[in-house]
């Protein structure tokens, strides 16, 4: 790992009015390779067997992950590359994954997330965002706080990294600075889950502030912050990694379970 990011020391107070922070060059180019090659692998173990009616398709070697491919994709007879191409979505892969464990518990992550909600923080989901060059779909602007059933919702933070250069064209992140002081709107389903209805997602795309970043670089967000990426009309990838933080005093309710930064490492650990 590289040294210890250098904590601004303004960031909670960015996080409260902004309800977001860049952090740049958060990974240096070696790690952002290896976050590649894991997600690639990844790919590669779900093989080419038919996904299930939600596009998904477990991650074998790492319990509790899955992949989901694009809509209209179809993964039969194609080869390693040609089905990483077809993934829109990692899911869940850190809490099982020693490689993304270690990574999320590095302070250079570990401690701007403290340093907004508080020491002993809970890693509550790991996914990665990979839109495929040409293919990849829009996601719809929303809040995360409705996909969490947790309590409170006002004590969570996400982290996103991208793994490549992230443009306008590729489907950078965007976001409505200080939309999280509304806290939780009203949502309803979309394609890729929920979203705002059509008239509040014409207002928050009326005030969206574009973040294009370079690989290694990260976002720091409110879970409450309204935001969303374009798809991807570029023949370039935009894969991005994203996890989501609750506080010490946060719970989880139904099969959700939050895990401890403190715990040394993940009860099983894909090879």
């Amino acid at each position: 790992m590289n040294a210890p990011l250098a904590i601004p020391a303004d960031l909670a107070a960015r996080l409260s009015t902004q309800g977001f922070a860049v952090l740049p060059g958060l990974l240096g180019t070696g790690e952002v390779e290896a976050c590649n090659h894991r997600l690639a692998g990844y790919a590669v173990r779900a093989g080419d067997h038919a996904p299930g009616a939600d596009r998904s398709l477990a991650i074998p070697g790492v319990p509790g992950s899955s992949l989901q491919y694009e809509p209209g994709f179809d993964p039969a007879g194609k080869d390693d590359l040609a089905r990483e191409l077809g993934v829109r979505k990692f899911f869940q892969f850190a809490q099982g994954d020693a490689f993304f464990w270690n990574l999320i518990r590095d302070p250079r992550i570990r401690g701007p997330v403290e340093a907004v909600i508080g020491t002993g923080a809970q890693l509550l989901q790991s996914l990665a965002l990979v839109k495929p060059p040409e293919i990849g779909i829009p996601k719809a602007w929303h809040q995360d706080t409705p996909y969490f059933p947790i309590t409170p919702v006002s004590e969570t933070v996400g982290v996103w990294i991208a793994l490549d250069r992230a443009t306008l064209e590729n489907g950078c992140m965007q976001v409505v600075p200080g939309s999280h002081r509304q806290g939780p709107v009203p949502h309803v389903q979309g394609e890729t889950g929920w979203r705002l209805d059509d008239a509040a997602s014409a207002r928050a795309q009326a005030a969206a502030v574009a973040l294009p970043v370079e690989p290694g670089s990260a976002l720091l967000f409110d879970a409450n912050l309204l935001h969303f990426t374009d798809a991807n009309r570029s023949r370039q990838r935009r894969r991005a990694v994203q996890f989501h933080f609750s506080s010490a005093r946060t719970t989880a309710r139904g099969a959700l379970r939050l895990e401890p930064l403190d715990r040394v490492v993940p009860p099983w650990s894909a090879s």
